[in-house]
């Protein structure tokens, strides 16, 4: 950042509009007037430049299970679980969202109930099994607890037992049924998110609204359908353990019990 010249940042952006790019527009101006507009004002290379490639991220396998732990001077924990799981697949998105609204998705969901309700163990937690961000990437498994520091290891086995033994309930099955239909008949996508949810759709494979599959296949769907999507997209999958908390209080023996632990310095997380 130090090196950075201001000028080779000036004319970098100047050059910006001759590189392939969209225009989106959301307005009261007719199509013939917002183009003659783009014509008169947006002046471009005869010849747009293909945009530069960028750095590739790539994401890391979860090969066994693995704890990073970072040293954070609280009374209480905040932990999450994660795997890396398969590519996209357009094809179960309507039981993924099925799972998610049972297991993972609000007051009615089993990982509030368990958690919080039930066993008193968390201030706040949720799960779900999370579409990627792009489709060349991959679907997780990730789940968030806060707790307190001396609850760590009865939260991590509590979890872990609902993750591969979900509990069955016909009621917040209905429940969760009830609550993705009733979202998609309230939600209305309005404005300038027309735009990008067309592109998002676009994006992912989608000819229609991406919530249309969902919306015809979640009422006929059955409590053993998703007890099926558990078992074989959740169950016993290794998992990177996240844990932010005072490393004095935390049961380090314990967590080596669970894959090998790596206490994170601020450099290895900022990179100073």
């Amino acid at each position: 950042m130090k090196a950075l010249n201001p000028d080779e940042l000036v004319k970098r952006t100047k050059e910006l509009k001759n590189l392939e790019h969209q225009i989106m527009y959301y307005g009261p101006l007719s199509t013939d007037e917002i183009v003659k507009v783009l014509n008169e004002k947006h002046v471009v290379g005869e010849t747009l430049q293909p945009v530069p490639s960028t750095f590739p991220f790539v994401e890391q396998a979860t090969g066994e299970n693995s704890v990073l732990v970072a040293n954070y001077n609280a009374n209480q924990i905040y932990m999450s679980m994660y795997h890396k799981a398969d590519g996209f697949d357009k094809t179960i998105e309507p039981i993924r969202t099925m799972y998610n609204s049972y297991f993972g998705g609000g007051m009615n969901s089993i990982v509030f109930q368990e958690m919080r309700e039930a066993r008193g163990l968390a201030y706040s937690a949720n799960a779900a099994y999370n579409r990627p961000g792009r489709p060349d990437m991959s679907y997780s498994i990730f789940t968030f607890i806060a707790t307190q520091n001396d609850k760590m290891m009865d939260a991590i086995d509590a979890f872990n037992n609902i993750l591969n033994d979900m509990p069955e309930s016909e009621k917040a099955f209905d429940l969760a049924k009830e609550s993705i239909i009733t979202n998609m008949q309230t939600q209305r996508i309005i404005r300038d998110n027309i735009l990008w949810d067309y592109l998002n759709a676009k994006r992912f494979g989608y000819e229609t609204d991406a919530r249309k599959d969902i919306y015809e296949a979640v009422p006929a769907m059955t409590m053993q359908d998703v007890m099926d999507f558990q078992q074989k997209y959740v169950k016993n999958k290794p998992l990177t353990y996240c844990i932010l908390g005072n490393v004095n209080d935390l049961d380090l023996a314990a967590l080596q019990k669970i894959g090998k632990v790596t206490i994170l310095t601020q450099e290895d997380i900022f990179g100073y």
